[in-house]
């Protein structure tokens, strides 16, 4: 009788192990989702690329979703545009600058080298996804994070913003920028009334941010994820999938449409006009 009190203990011992060891798996996979490892993400190298004079410039900058993040094809939303950009602009070219995990205050300073300065002056068109590390990154349960931490957050990245467009302005001023907002990629979990509130706000302050650039169009995404996270999200459940991705260009090519109607052209008309 002993020694089965023995057994039954160990037993118990060795599931209610396993099960903490799962548990502590699982919460260290959430935090490896929504807050990556504080690794410096390479820049990318930009040595190697030059501008081909007399084409079209169409130039990606900010973060993870300008890379492609969680699309198994690897073109993302800029891939899909590049090559609707090429077919309408036979003679163009397509420059990616993004960097996964980047923020506000990492895209300010990379806009302060020479090689990337160049680039942005003779950009006819730029497209930008940033805001989202400065607000996720950290941020484990989001709807659990201090409101003036958010708050905090909301105002560094306004300053940010505002010094990476008014650069941007300062250089080219005559070139056209498309600024994505955010999506909530929790919309679908446990307190997205909460979270899906501090999105909204996030992308007010975005907006009202971009309305002092008349360059700057503001392309909403919200909308594509709210009803439909776990069609258009990938298995991480932050970053879009292949259509996920294919959402936000076609929105985004519709609004690039509308805003140059040059873009829209087929090369015929382009030709004739």
């Amino acid at each position: 009788m002993k020694s089965m009190s023995i057994w039954l203990k160990s037993i118990y011992i060795l599931t209610w192990g396993s099960l903490c060891l799962m548990l502590a798996g699982f919460g260290w996979a959430i935090r490896e989702m929504v807050k990556p490892p504080e690794k410096k993400q390479p820049l990318p190298e930009t040595a190697s690329l030059s501008l081909e004079p007399g084409k079209k410039l169409l130039l990606g900058l900010g973060d993870s979703l300008t890379r492609g993040v969680g699309d198994h094809s690897g073109q993302g939303y800029f891939g899909i545009i590049q090559k609707k950009w090429q077919h309408h602009f036979p003679r163009s070219q397509s420059i990616n600058l993004s960097v996964r995990g980047q923020t506000s205050q990492h895209l300010r300073d990379q806009l302060k080298r020479a090689h990337i300065r160049e680039f942005v002056k003779e950009a006819d068109a730029l497209v930008i996804t940033i805001g989202g590390n400065d607000l996720f990154h950290g941020s484990e349960d989001l709807e659990k994070t201090d409101p003036q931490a958010i708050s905090e957050r909301e105002n560094r990245f306004r300053k940010n913003l505002v010094s990476i467009l008014s650069d941007i302005q300062q250089l080219n001023p005559d070139g056209s920028v498309y600024l994505l907002s955010l999506y909530n990629p929790f919309a679908d979990l446990k307190g997205n009334e909460l979270t899906s509130k501090i999105v909204a706000d996030w992308n007010d302050t975005l907006t009202a941010t971009a309305q002092s650039f008349p360059q700057v169009t503001v392309i909403p995404v919200y909308d594509l994820f709210w009803k439909h996270p776990e069609t258009y999200l990938y298995s991480d459940h932050f970053h879009p999938n292949q259509q996920g991705y294919r959402q936000i260009a076609d929105r985004l090519w519709q609004v690039m449409t509308l805003e140059s109607p040059e873009v829209g052209k087929s090369h015929a008309e382009q030709a004739d006009s």
